[in-house]
């Protein structure tokens, strides 16, 4: 018999004409096939292709009316991603509401015909009126857009094993939260007694005495007696005149690094040169002990930083957050200048005669020589856009 071969080099299949008048390079009818579009020796030649068979439910129990609005073939792995979604409006409907609040990311594995839940929730917001022609997979990141909702991405391994990892917009949104406001450098104050009061976060932690203060150690010791004698300390007040309703605190001389216990007594006057202290009841010091007039209320006597590091420098603190992926938030704004000048600003005396005060040094020098920074501990207080224990639940931040 006569062997009849035809090279369908047209590729064009042709029902209108009766097929004693086909032309050749075109043909009838076919099922399951194709032609051979390559360029080599086989070009135009018909094949025999697969047809089509249920290989798998994607969505177990079965949801109604679910529609596939976006697909993505992952060729190297033998994935195939697909989203789903009830919803054929614009609308956007609450998590249990029924129809339209069902959508669905899926993949498929070729090799095993078995399919995995990827993301599932209301919050994916899907519509069939919005297909999902924008995706593209970036080693283990799946990008997606569908110009409804903001371009979003899933860590498909994470999603895999666990089809609750996503359960907010927040956690799949290629833009990550931003950090808005800056760091706070205030906190509510532990030295008032109005419960509405804050003090700085800014402080000097290594003065044991604040700038109008002093301190001298006890030579003569006693038990509850009013007046000691002192080692020429340096006061805060005039000697020989009373200086009213000052703090006094101790360091014992058993203790000398340790912190400083507050005495519930007054100052009612200096002896001249700093030679001796007068109170306004009587107390029990030991020789040794070491006064300080007007305490620190934020000494730390175990600080162990550098105290002169931020004497000549103006420094601003801000924050990012680090999410999973190694993705980053934009920064957020800095703070002010951390600044607080030795003295608190202000220019003091320091002795009786005229010249002994600051004014009129800097007058005579022109160097403001307390203009240097006194902070050495500074307190940050980072606003979160949740509790610190569920910043990865909610948002997959890492780190700070």
């Amino acid at each position: 018999m006569a062997e009849i071969k035809n090279n369908f080099i047209r590729s064009k299949m042709n029902k209108d004409l009766d097929r004693r008048l086909i032309p050749d390079g075109e043909y009838i009818n076919a099922i399951n096939s194709q032609i051979s579009m390559s360029e080599g020796d086989g070009v135009g030649t018909l094949e025999n292709i697969l047809g089509n068979e249920l290989v798998a439910t994607l969505v177990t129990p079965a949801v109604a009316n679910l529609i596939s609005i976006g697909y993505y073939v992952d060729q190297i792995n033998n994935f195939i991603y697909i989203f789903l979604t009830d919803n054929y409006t614009s609308t956007y409907v609450e998590q249990g509401g029924g129809v339209g609040s069902n959508h669905f990311i899926c993949r498929y594995n070729a090799l095993n015909n078995t399919t995995t839940t990827l993301v599932t929730g209301a919050f994916l917001n899907f519509s069939t009126l919005n297909p999902i022609y924008g995706v593209n997979l970036l080693e283990n990141l799946l990008f997606f857009t569908d110009n409804r909702n903001q371009p979003r991405k899933i860590n498909v391994t994470n999603a895999a094993n666990d089809s609750t990892y996503y359960t907010t917009e927040d956690q799949i949104s290629v833009a990550k939260y931003n950090p808005y406001d800056s760091i706070y450098l205030y906190e509510p104050s532990t030295e008032s007694l109005t419960a509405d009061a804050y003090q700085s976060t800014m402080k000097d932690v290594v003065s044991k005495f604040m700038p109008s203060g002093g301190s001298a150690v006890v030579t003569t010791g006693g038990t509850n007696q009013s007046t000691f004698n002192l080692n020429n300390g340096l006061f805060p007040f005039y000697p020989n005149k009373p200086v009213e309703d000052q703090t006094v605190g101790r360091i014992p001389v058993n203790n000398p690094g340790g912190p400083i216990t507050m005495l519930s007594v007054l100052v009612q006057s200096g002896g001249a040169g700093g030679t001796s202290v007068t109170f306004q009841n009587p107390t029990t010091l030991t020789t040794g002990d070491e006064l300080i007039f007007f305490p620190n209320p934020y000494y730390n006597n175990t600080y162990s930083g550098d105290s002169a590091f931020l004497e000549d420098k103006f420094v601003r603190f801000s924050y990012r957050f680090k999410f999973e992926d190694n993705e980053y938030s934009l920064i957020a704004p800095f703070t002010q200048s951390c600044f607080i000048p030795k003295q608190d600003g202000y220019f003091l005396t320091t002795g009786e005669e005229t010249r002994d005060n600051d004014q009129t040094q800097v007058a005579e020098s022109s160097i403001v020589s307390f203009m240097e920074n006194k902070v050495n501990s500074i307190g940050l207080q980072v606003p979160l856009p949740s509790s610190q224990n569920s910043l990865f639940s909610d948002f997959k931040i890492i780190e700070i």
